[in-house]
């Protein structure tokens, strides 16, 4: 469906950060992640540094940057701080506004209108469940614009049962969408898989999904999930989780279109969250949650236990990474279109949506042009952003 150039061109990359990762909700992170009163998580987008803080059961989420001279307010992953820039100390109310200025009428001397502008940069933040999204546009859109209700109901469901955490992040050299599009193929966990994940779920046959027309596509028809395939080995510390999230014995998996893949692989006892930021057309930063439901196990068993599932998750995350890490080799530097048959429909009906959110039509005579008339990227990306707006 694609063109191989979608996987490696810098002028699409800057286009998807624009319409896609600075337009729609982006998974952040888990409220579990934060330690009490005044804690924060500071993370990365595409160069933009953002930090969480909580205030009571309230989370508010700011540029990490002091308007005064654009120096961090906070420094660290994790911790608990007030809103207060120590180069100088402007100090920040919970809510972002101005608190006040050492010295201001003595050394700055700013108008009354002056002082009431002065703010951290917000970013909209949402809360659902147990997970928590970020959005960087001025007017975000509505949240069940981008996911049906149904998908919003499980997800708080689900997250509900969270209670501890291991996290490991990787990058990797691949494009963004080749991940996206491995988690949506059905039928490569019987050929790549076959040692690790088939010993205890049971992948058969995908079924053949409807094929949608590119017209009635929105948004939220990338973003899907609930109940797939069937576990054939029973959760061996049963005993010990005494609240596990109720569920059939199926796999269920999420994909929460662009960032985050959810899935429950043993029953509901345990969870694994993948959360995806692009860094460049050819690297994604992948963070991996590995998370447990309520359980009476000690801490030390608990790390053993957690220890346990991280490495019986690497094996399968090595076989996909290493075989993506080969495709996008492999497609450098050519011009090649995938041939999908029709089992991958998730697949294209994933594309087909990106193209919408693109404006592919213009978009590609874009491309089209830059490469015939050898016009600078920089150039063809100012023409398209005129054409856009």
């Amino acid at each position: 469906m694609l063109n191989s150039y979608f996987y490696d061109d810098p002028l699409i990359f800057e286009e998807e950060k624009k319409f896609i990762f600075f337009e729609q909700w982006l998974f952040f992170g888990l409220t579990i992640e934060f330690e009490g009163e005044g804690s924060y998580v500071r993370k990365f987008f595409l160069g933009k540094d953002v930090f969480l803080r909580k205030n009571q059961e309230n989370y508010a989420a700011f540029l990490n940057q002091c308007p005064h001279r654009y120096h961090p307010i906070v420094k660290e992953p994790y911790g608990k701080t007030n809103l207060v820039c120590t180069y100088h100390h402007w100090a920040f109310k919970d809510c972002g506004k101005l608190k006040g200025i050492p010295y201001e009428k003595e050394c700055y001397q700013f108008s009354d209108h002056d002082l009431n502008n002065i703010t951290l940069s917000k970013v909209a933040v949402k809360k659902v469940g147990e997970l928590l999204f970020v959005n960087f546009s001025k007017s975000p859109m509505p949240f069940e614009k981008q996911f049906n209700k149904s998908l919003i109901t499980e997800m708080q469901a689900i997250s509900s049962s969270f209670t501890q955490y291991k996290k490991l992040t990787v990058t990797k050299k691949f494009n963004w969408k080749l991940i996206q599009e491995n988690l949506r193929d059905g039928l490569h966990p019987a050929f790549l898989h076959r040692k690790t994940l088939l010993n205890a779920i049971d992948f058969g046959l995908p079924s053949i999904p409807k094929d949608v027309p590119i017209q009635f596509l929105k948004l939220k028809h990338a973003s899907f999930g609930g109940p797939d395939v069937s576990l054939t080995k029973a959760f061996l510390q049963q005993d010990k989780f005494k609240a596990p999230w109720t569920c059939e014995s199926k796999y269920y998996n999420y994909h929460v279109f662009p960032s985050l893949h959810l899935a429950a692989p043993d029953g509901g006892y345990t969870f694994v969250l993948e959360k995806f930021i692009p860094i460049s057309p050819c690297d994604t930063e992948i963070e991996i949650y590995f998370v447990a439901t309520q359980n009476t196990l000690d801490t030390d068993d608990l790390n053993r236990f957690f220890e346990d599932l991280i490495n019986n998750a690497l094996n399968v995350y090595e076989e996909d990474f290493i075989t993506l890490e080969n495709i996008q080799e492999s497609m450098l530097g050519g011009d090649k279109i995938q041939k999908n048959g029709a089992y991958e429909r998730l697949i294209t009906r994933m594309h087909k949506v990106y193209l919408k959110m693109l404006g592919f039509r213009w978009f590609m005579w874009c491309i089209f042009i830059r490469d015939a008339l050898k016009i600078p990227t920089f150039l063809l990306s100012y023409l398209y952003k005129i054409k856009k707006d």
